[in-house]
């Protein structure tokens, strides 16, 4: 089940490459690297506190999953932009 909610924003892709065509590239970028390292940095801590719980993991695993999707179409269609 994580790995299907990793991969399980991917069926968004159409709407969130809209999304992405209406701001600036390098702000898209932005704002997905910067959550994603709070997500990474919120996992590592539930972790290391030994808090996990799979349905909290399965969440941040589907906001890493979003912020992929968003970070990959930004950076793939704004190339030529930065």
């Amino acid at each position: 089940l994580i790995g299907l909610g990793f991969n399980l924003p991917m069926l968004f892709g159409p709407f969130i490459g809209a999304i992405v065509d209406r701001y600036q590239r390098k702000t898209t970028l932005r704002i997905a690297t910067a959550i994603g390292i709070l997500t990474a940095v919120l996992m590592a801590l539930f972790l290391i506190k030994g808090w996990q719980n799979f349905w909290v993991m399965l969440g941040i695993v589907i906001i890493q999953g979003f912020v992929l999707v968003f970070y990959l179409t930004a950076q793939i269609t704004g190339v030529q932009d930065i």
